[in-house]
């Protein structure tokens, strides 16, 4: 049986381990915003045209936060190479190919004004591959 990968999950994994092959400070990566973190990324599809239980284009909203507002870019920049290197990879049976991000803007949020957020998105084209 064929289920749709999870894009979220495959992508934060990613992110995290690519941050640590790095030797940069660990980040935590995941759908909610944190109230335990002074760094964070927020990582969440939006949707996206043509998705099947074997293949897809994603729309992945990446929301990195920070106490102070150059922390919180340097972090956008970190992740949006990351993401841009994920093009051609196989991540826990997904493969990735033609990523699209865009680049990372400075998005302050309403309802958290202490932080600093740059935003961007990626669209991502992944095909799940059964069996692996």
């Amino acid at each position: 049986m064929l289920v749709p990968a999870d894009i979220e999950f495959a992508v934060a994994k990613y992110l995290e381990a690519a941050f640590a092959a790095q030797g940069w400070p660990a980040v935590p990566v995941g759908t909610k915003i944190r109230d335990d973190a002074d760094s964070f990324v927020v990582a969440f599809t939006t949707g996206g045209p043509n998705r099947t239980l074997v293949s897809g284009e994603d729309r992945i909203v990446f929301d990195c936060y920070a106490e102070r507002e150059l922390p919180a870019q340097q972090l956008a920049a970190r992740v949006f190479a990351l993401i841009r290197d994920l093009d051609c990879r196989r991540v826990g049976g997904i493969q990735f190919y033609d990523v699209e991000p865009r680049k990372p803007a400075n998005a302050p949020h309403p309802d958290k004004p202490a932080l600093h957020r740059y935003q961007f998105n990626a669209t991502i084209h992944a095909r799940y591959l059964s069996g692996t």
